[in-house]
């Protein structure tokens, strides 16, 4: 969702650098000495807002809207980042179909937790915008789970055919010395 205030509009490496300190804890009054005197600041702010600087209700906007974006963003990236860790060490030991069974669950979850999200959403726009991206998410999460089921029915079918045919060919000679004895015993008794 495209955001138009003051912080907003700010270059991204800014943002992030006013996020951490966010997250530093840094006071407020802190930040804004810092921020305004920042040129590409200064600039954006005389362009944009007729050099009116950032201010404390700017950035209490920003910490309830754009920051929590970021925290819940940067939270999701260390979760995926020790998921992927646990991916590669589940890889190293070899099974793909534990791995890709364990990774739905993690996708399940936090679909769950989006969807939990929702109900402290109250500008009905912004709800109804992110329950569609849930939506088209878990769409799409269940059509690759069907798809790995039907490779998977696919990859047992295939093994079981294999296993048929070594079965035969593995009997066949079996098969081929009892009906080459039967018909002996049937020359036998019929010369006889």
């Amino acid at each position: 969702m495209s955001r138009i205030g003051k912080i907003a509009r700010l270059p991204h490496d800014i943002r992030e650098q006013l996020n951490r300190r966010l997250l530093d804890g840094q006071s407020g009054p802190e930040i804004l000495d810092w921020v305004n005197e920042l040129p590409p600041c200064r600039q954006m702010l005389a362009q944009k807002f007729g050099g009116r600087p950032i201010d404390d209700g700017n950035l209490s906007e920003w910490r309830h809207d754009g920051y929590e974006e970021w925290l819940w963003h940067e939270d999701r990236r260390d979760r995926l980042g020790s998921v992927f860790e646990q991916v590669a060490k589940l890889d190293a030991i070899g099974d793909g179909h534990e791995v890709a069974e364990r990774l739905g669950a993690i996708v399940a979850a936090e679909l769950a937790r989006a969807l939990n999200l929702l109900e402290g959403i109250s500008d009905m726009n912004d709800r109804w915008f992110r329950l569609r991206e849930i939506c088209r998410e878990l769409s799409r999460f269940r059509r690759e789970n069907c798809n790995h089921q039907r490779l998977r029915l696919a990859e047992q079918r295939l093994e079981n055919e294999s296993e048929r045919q070594h079965n035969q060919k593995r009997l066949q000679p079996e098969n081929s010395q009892k009906l080459n004895q039967k018909s002996r015993l049937t020359l036998c008794t019929n010369s006889g």
